[in-house]
């Protein structure tokens, strides 16, 4: 049994393209609700979603290799919407001094690259965005790999 919604022609650099501008305007959204302090799983799935309409819409090819293109730029989504949201916040707290926002980017990265501290913060937040993220898109991700066919639906 065929699939109608596949199609095999599609180029994976625009699918690819595509995805990651979904999962950036994704990140946008994720660096607002992180500079308020949350990590909410529901902009972990807007990510996703964002990413697999990006490729659709781009024509990306229908693919296994679909599946592995939107994680990475899900993951990609989250570590700059979180990085995003650190420089934001911090730019919040650290205008009001005249720093300029390259002062505040640089302040920012000696201080998460020479602070254990911070460090430790970071590396908890992006591990639970990714958690939260996975947790979100996982269920678009299986219907999406079950959009793709069987070796032999290819062959036929």
């Amino acid at each position: 049994m065929s699939n109608p919604e596949f199609k095999p022609e599609g180029s994976y650099a625009k699918g690819a393209l595509g995805a990651l501008i979904g999962a950036l305007i994704g990140a946008i959204v994720w660096a607002v609700v992180y500079m308020l302090g949350v990590i909410a799983g529901i902009v972990g799935l807007l990510i996703g979603w964002l990413a697999i309409k990006g490729y659709d819409k781009m024509g990306g090819k229908q693919s296994k290799s679909k599946i592995v293109i939107l994680i990475v730029c899900i993951i990609i989504g989250v570590l700059v919407g979180t990085y995003v949201g650190l420089i934001a916040d911090c730019y919040r707290e650290l205008s009001d001094f005249g720093l300029t926002m390259d002062q505040i980017i640089e302040i920012v990265n000696d201080t998460v690259a020479h602070n254990s501290e911070l460090r430790g913060e970071v590396i908890r937040d992006v591990v639970m965005g990714l958690a939260f993220a996975g947790l979100g898109v996982f269920s678009l991700l299986r219907n999406e790999a079950k959009k793709m066919p069987k070796k032999e639906e290819i062959q036929q």
